[in-house]
């Protein structure tokens, strides 16, 4: 009786040990694992919503879904939902953990979602823009091109168009 106990306490903490993810540093990615992560992002980035969960299942999450919920957040009449106040890292890590979920739908292959390490640039760089994640290889440029809303101009994300005005992408935006 008792290791009939165990075990149906023990299958539920198995199928959690399973799930559990561990997220790397950018820079500790081979390049193919990060060329996968960059290509799912573009995926998110360049699929409706309903094209997305139709193809990828239930999570699935446009980027630009993201965009607006952080925004959203960020705008509440109220206040900074997510940025100033106890609710900071909650809330983060509900976005991080919807990306991840996001990413691993369009691309089961990835590991987790890669984070960068911004510390390790403070401690090799007297400017942190001069750090490798500023380059083609990782994120593009740091500054972009003024002529053109600073929209960067290298890397796996140089085609991507940044709306100026997130307002357009929901127009209930601030009136939460």
């Amino acid at each position: 009786m008792l290791l009939a106990r165990f075990l149906l306490r023990a299958v539920p903490l198995l199928a959690l040990a399973r799930a559990v993810r561990v997220r790397r540093e950018i820079r500790s990615l081979p390049e193919a694992e990060r060329a996968a992560v960059f290509a799912a992002l573009t995926v998110m980035k360049n699929t409706s919503q309903a094209d997305g969960e139709a193809r990828f299942g239930p999570d699935f999450v446009n980027y630009e879904a993201f965009v607006v919920k952080h925004a959203h957040c960020a705008t509440h009449p109220r206040c900074d939902q997510g940025h100033y106040g106890p609710a900071f890292a909650t809330y983060h890590r509900a976005f991080n953990l919807l990306m991840e979920r996001s990413l691993l739908s369009v691309d089961p292959g990835i590991e987790a979602l890669p984070y960068w390490d911004y510390n390790l640039d403070l401690e090799r760089y007297a400017d942190p823009r001069d750090s490798e994640v500023w380059t083609a290889s990782y994120f593009g440029e740091n500054e972009g091109d003024p002529a053109d809303g600073y929209m960067i101009r290298d890397g796996p994300f140089a085609a991507w168009r940044v709306h100026a005005d997130a307002r357009a992408l929901s127009p209930g935006l601030g009136n939460a």
